[in-house]
């Protein structure tokens, strides 16, 4: 139990535990342990607000402990939605790019809305030098590698729904599939 909780309730030792201060020495249990699994969770990782509590509900805390521990999180600088758009954007085009379709969906699904992620995706892009026709046409090239000795309109479609599965758009999936299958025949 935290101290402060005994100094806020006026608790000395001795005193008779009323239905009422049982009640409320419960609810800053609860709360005291959603924090501490708040904190566990970003130790791991960062997180986005909605991310952490939608974790928080399916460990079975209660939703005023909840919002508590979110509260106090931000209140700390835990948890930051931008700061956390922008490392996931970075880590993605890092390790696993794909266009701005699916990086918007999976930040929406993690909680972080669109506007903040189409922010996020720009930043990055801009800071990095990236662009998604690059990228494209980079996971075309590795992608048509493995796609040797397969006919040239099986080769095509495999690339067209590989690069769509990842986001890209059609316009810039046809001119990396082109550019990756004339390098290809030219090598």
């Amino acid at each position: 139990m935290p101290a402060e909780t005994i100094v806020d309730l006026d608790l000395e030792e001795g005193d008779p535990a009323t239905a009422e201060t049982l009640q409320l020495l419960e609810a800053a249990a609860g709360r005291a342990e959603a924090l501490e699994a708040a904190l566990r969770l970003l130790n791991f990782r960062a997180r986005s607000r909605a991310e952490l509590a939608r974790r928080l509900h399916r460990s079975g805390h209660a939703q005023p402990a909840i919002e508590a521990a979110v509260h106090r999180c931000d209140e700390l600088g835990y948890l930051d939605d931008n700061a956390f758009a922008l490392a996931y954007v970075r880590d993605r085009l890092k390790f696993r790019p794909r266009g701005r379709r699916v990086l918007v969906a999976e930040l929406g699904a993690r909680g972080v809305g669109k506007a903040t992620a189409e922010r996020a995706i720009d930043l990055v892009f801009e800071e990095t030098g990236a662009s998604e026709a690059a990228l494209a046409h980079l996971l075309a090239r590795k992608r048509r590698r493995a796609m040797v000795g397969l006919e040239p309109d099986v080769a095509r479609r495999r690339l067209v729904a590989y690069l769509a599965r990842r986001g890209f758009s059609p316009a810039t999936i046809r001119d990396a599939v082109g550019q990756a299958l004339v390098e290809t025949s030219a090598d």
